[in-house]
């Protein structure tokens, strides 16, 4: 009886106490929840439901990834349960992604999910902002209006040439008058190019042969940024048009895509043009040489990946191509000796990269002598008619595929007190610039890079 009573006692003490969390007006426990799922992607509301998680709608619509992974299972209760989830948004705006994993079209399985798939995004079609689909085998955008929709994405995802094995793909016009940004890869970009609304897009992000690239912008006269992730140079038929973008202000061809492009674009406003084609040839700079010429356009930031090329294209490229202006150069994994780089820029300011304000090297594979470098920037931060100084710089020493890879070990070299004494002087003059303003920043992956040249312990101290 003592027991008993001593429980029902405790028990009466706990319901007096009021727990300070209670205390808090619901609208901030609302916002402490929210920060709570958004911090980290794997934590999801199911945990917060029995406080006030279901009635708060900000938390449904923020936290999309466990949203896409309901419909990465193939059972009803995963089916039916998207919908649930996405009822309690409120009719928030809504991002959603959906990427699936691999199943034979011919399974049952695979065409019941992705109809949930289609009946759901139909359904809450008025909340989209963005949404994305990858590796289905059936894409058939709904027919029904998506006021909201800014961004879409879409992909197959699929590696297989069996023509039999290849995703269904049909789509009637998308009714989304908001759509500014398109991602379209694999066999997608060439058959929903006639489904999307393209005079209005500002973003496009292509994966496909050059002829598929080329008709579908043939159709966006609004166009600023290009991104070619992947596109074989394939047949392009009989002799295209020029294809003129007007507003296209920034290019960027990715490392699986082909410069072959080039050739059959005039970009009147291109400012921003980044190059990562490995191996890069000198065709590359004879194709950048009469785009800038036949579009009359002004580069101003140029971005190339090196890893590759041989120690005269990068010279060929900047003595080829119109750079009077450009003001920001990054060169990327050059695995070629930049030394004739750096004494050009510093020897003839006026006619190498004059307006140059920002130089930055990353993942750099060679030795950078430290008194040529300390040199140019000192060169460049003089004052000099008609050349703008140099405001900032970057060096980093890695390898493009990850730190230390393709390295068998160390590269060390003994120390000489005339090596360090050259040292010690470029490093004064390097603090004496920086005093100055010049902004520098020097890093490595590896243990050390020589003595002489820079190594680990000079990149510490600077």
């Amino acid at each position: 009886l003592c027991c008993v009573r001593s429980a029902e006692s405790i028990a009466r003490d706990l319901d007096a106490i009021v727990y300070p969390v209670l205390t808090l007006p619901t609208e901030i426990a609302s916002e402490i929840f929210v920060h709570y799922v958004e911090s980290h992607p794997t934590r999801n509301p199911l945990r917060l439901t029995w406080v006030l998680a279901i009635s708060t709608c900000r938390l449904w619509s923020r936290w999309t990834q466990c949203i896409s992974d309901f419909h990465k299972g193939s059972t009803t209760n995963a089916a039916n349960s998207l919908p649930i989830w996405l009822s309690r948004t409120g009719g928030l705006p809504l991002n959603l992604e959906f990427h699936f994993t691999y199943m034979p079209p011919q399974d049952p399985r695979s065409k019941a999910r992705v109809e949930s798939l289609y009946e759901t995004v139909s359904r809450f079609s008025s909340q989209l902002e963005s949404l994305t689909l990858s590796s289905l085998y059936s894409i058939s955008l709904p027919a029904c209006p998506f006021p909201r929709l800014k961004k879409l994405s879409i992909a197959d995802g699929l590696l297989s040439s069996d023509e039999d094995d290849r995703p269904h793909l049909d789509a009637p016009h998308l009714d989304a008058p908001c759509l500014r940004e398109v991602v379209l890869k694999d066999e997608c970009a060439k058959a929903l190019q006639t489904a999307l609304p393209k005079t209005d897009l500002t973003k496009l992000v292509l994966g496909a042969n050059v002829a598929d690239c080329l008709a579908i912008l043939a159709h966006t006269p609004n166009l600023q940024e290009l991104d070619m992730v992947s596109n074989d140079a394939g047949d392009v038929g009989p002799s295209p048009t020029f294809t003129v973008l007007p507003r296209l202000d920034s290019i960027r061809l990715g490392r699986d895509a082909s410069v072959e492009i080039l050739p059959y674009l005039t970009l009147p406003a291109l400012e921003c043009l980044s190059i990562r084609v490995d191996p890069v040839t000198h065709s590359t700079a004879n194709w950048v040489n009469e785009l800038v010429t036949r579009s009359g356009c002004t580069l101003r930031q140029v971005d190339l990946f090196l890893r590759h090329a041989d120690d005269g294209w990068l010279d060929d490229f900047l003595d080829s191509v119109p750079l009077h202006s450009l003001r920001d150069l990054a060169l990327r994994a050059p695995d070629c000796n930049l030394g004739h780089l750096l004494r050009n820029v510093a020897e003839q300011p006026e006619n190498q990269l004059p307006a140059l304000e920002s130089l930055a090297i990353h993942d750099c594979q060679f030795y950078v002598n430290l008194a040529d470098l300390v040199d140019m920037l000192a060169a460049r931060t003089k004052e000099v008619p008609g050349v703008a100084p140099l405001k900032s710089f970057q060096l980093s020493f890695g390898m493009a595929d990850g730190p230390q890879a393709g390295r068998g070990g160390e590269v060390d070299m003994k120390p000489s007190s005339w090596v360090d004494r050259k040292i010690k002087a470029a490093l004064e003059k390097l603090h004496d610039l920086r005093a100055r303003g010049l902004r520098v920043e020097i890093s490595s992956d590896f243990e050390t890079l020589g003595s002489g040249d820079i190594d680990s312990k000079i990149v510490s101290h600077t």
